[in-house]
């Protein structure tokens, strides 16, 4: 099975799921954290980046400003 989760900021997925998608990454399915701001050069980046491997997770980053995510999808 594939999941993807769609989060808005780099820890909300260990926070808010972390419990359920280490279980389906034990089951062998493939998980992609989707995180819609920083990128995978900030000090936060490479912490979800450390985060999701320990998981077992795959995750890409919007890089999408943080506190404007809103606005940003009313273009």
């Amino acid at each position: 099975m594939k999941l993807m989760t769609v989060l808005a900021h780099p820890d909300d997925a260990e926070i808010w799921c972390g419990g359920t998608l280490i279980l389906h990454s034990e089951m062998g399915d493939e998980i992609q954290i989707c995180i819609m701001s920083y990128n995978e050069d900030s000090i936060r980046g490479e912490e979800a980046s450390k985060g999701a491997g320990i998981m077992g997770c795959d995750v890409k980053m919007l890089g999408l400003e943080d506190t404007n995510i809103r606005q940003e999808f009313r273009r």
